[in-house]
């Protein structure tokens, strides 16, 4: 979703999915134990951290966790809702991280909206900034193809979401460098985009 649709759909987007979790237990299983294999020293960044739900779950695990987002109006409520946290604006498709500097990225939901084209080159930034043993914890929309929509929230909006196969991100994941520790789905639940979920979890 190009930046000016996330400005537009900012507020609207977080009356609705702040709280989110509180419904997803699938998510806040997969979360926890992420969180689990991280030191309250280590440091983690969510990337398209929207108005920080992922960010503050991870962050009330005791984790050192910045938010990034490349939607100022996100950053700027993810920041008002979660003074405590770190949130910075950035673009997935120019990550300026430092290489081995990192412990840990989540990217839940976001990458759907990186043109594939540009995946790779996304997470060849993510192994790059990766420390040895550094984790990956990835979501996406099962599928085939782009989803093109003109409508989000009542608002118009020009987004394009890009569905995966388990297998196809598995195997760029792997020609990467990365080692896949496990990859798990679940049926949609009815308030979301009707798309069977692809949870990855990988190591550098």
């Amino acid at each position: 979703m190009p930046t000016e649709s996330y400005n537009k759909v900012a507020k609207l987007y977080t009356n609705k999915f702040f709280n989110e979790l509180t419904k997803k237990p699938f998510d806040c299983k997969i979360l926890k134990a992420f969180a689990k294999k991280i030191t309250p020293k280590q440091h983690i960044v969510d990337l398209g951290c929207g108005p920080g739900h992922i960010t503050k779950y991870i962050y009330d695990h005791n984790i050192q966790i910045t938010g990034l987002d490349v939607s100022e109006k996100m950053v700027e409520i993810a920041r008002e809702l979660n003074p405590e946290i770190d949130f910075i604006t950035g673009d997935l498709n120019s990550l300026k991280f430092k290489p081995n500097s990192i412990d840990g990225f989540i990217a839940f939901y976001s990458l759907i909206h990186i043109d594939r084209k540009n995946i790779h080159t996304i997470l060849k930034s993510c192994f790059n900034a990766l420390k040895p043993s550094g984790k990956l914890l990835i979501s996406l929309h099962k599928g085939k193809g782009d989803i093109y929509i003109e409508e989000f929230l009542g608002e118009k909006v020009s987004v394009k979401t890009t569905l995966y196969e388990e297998l196809e991100m598995e195997n760029m994941l792997c020609n990467i460098g990365f080692e896949i520790e496990f990859i798990k789905t679940r049926e949609p639940l009815d308030f979301e985009f009707q798309a069977e979920k692809i949870y990855i979890q990988c190591k550098k």
